[in-house]
């Protein structure tokens, strides 16, 4: 699962470079072979050679670790990937990997195998501008099953493959369509993606609230006195919440525990009896996160 998030986070990262013109995000899972795949129509990597080590950038990207541009904590990004590591870890979990990449008027393709530890020769062809664009980026591999301990995929961990799917889906930018298996996902926005777990809006009233171009805070009543919080930062799913969500639960438990008291006047009423009622959606982006 994590190795299959590590490059369903690259694609989302990519739109968020308003620069690269993400218009289409695509997933693909084949239970039997075991193959995934991760497809972005944006900008690909570029085709060229780095400068000091004399590897081509996609071959670089892909096939050696910390080799990263998101080091420099000065320069504020609002990207998930941060080490350098990434879907290289993919890669060294796959018995088969490979990248075909699209820029300008290059297309690169190579394919590691067992572990990163073999390699095909590159193939680097040209084409035009137009077809660079349809070709965009994709990731292709197949994890080694026998090294996680598994026989393969499961109906579980595709569901929580979909799942991660309709995070993406929720959280990215409205002009990107994200598909499931030759599927459109029908999620355009985090309202959307909150119908999902709480109904529509006669079916479970709610209070959403756009904090700001970076922020979106949807807060329903759950009948049961069970709080629970579903966030993303970044495109990354953070179950087990953090500062981020307790900061805002808490403002909201505050104001919401001071309305009630100067209704009723009555002091007994405790936040976090409210906080226990609350259910609780998240999505932020935060500059240069600390997971």
């Amino acid at each position: 699962l994590k190795i299959f998030d590590e490059v369903l986070v690259n694609a989302c990262d990519h739109t968020k470079d308003v620069a690269n013109k993400v218009k289409n995000i695509s997933v693909t899972v084949d239970k039997k072979s075991g193959e995934i795949a991760v497809t972005n129509d944006g900008i690909g990597f570029p085709v060229v050679k780095h400068p000091e080590y004399k590897v081509y950038i996609p071959d670089l990207l892909m096939g050696y670790l910390r080799t990263s541009t998101n080091y420099d904590d000065d320069q504020k990004k609002i990207t998930g990937g941060r080490n350098g590591f990434g879907a290289k870890l993919t890669n060294l979990f796959s018995i088969e990997f490979s990248v075909i990449t699209a820029y300008k008027n290059k297309i690169y393709k190579r394919t590691w195998y067992d572990n990163m530890s073999r390699k095909s020769d590159e193939e680097i062809t040209a084409c035009s501008a137009k077809e660079a664009k349809e070709i965009g980026t994709t990731i292709r591999f197949t994890p080694d099953y026998k090294r996680l301990g598994i026989k393969g995929l499961t109906d579980d961990i595709i569901a929580l493959m979909h799942r991660r799917v309709l995070d993406v889906a929720g959280t990215t930018d409205k002009k990107v369509t994200v598909h499931w298996n030759g599927e459109v996902v029908p999620v355009k926005s985090f309202e959307d993606y909150v119908n999902l777990y709480i109904g529509n809006k006669t079916e479970t009233p709610r209070v959403y609230k756009k904090l700001n171009d970076r922020c979106d805070l949807c807060v329903a009543f759950k009948p049961d006195d069970e709080y629970r919080q579903i966030s993303v930062v970044n495109g990354i799913e953070t179950y087990l919440g953090g500062e981020h969500v307790e900061s805002l639960v808490g403002q909201t438990v505050r104001k919401v525990t001071a309305k009630l008291r100067e209704k009723t006047k009555d002091l007994s009423i405790k936040p976090a009896y409210i906080k226990m009622k609350l259910w609780v959606f998240i999505n932020i982006t935060i500059e240069n996160p600390t997971f």
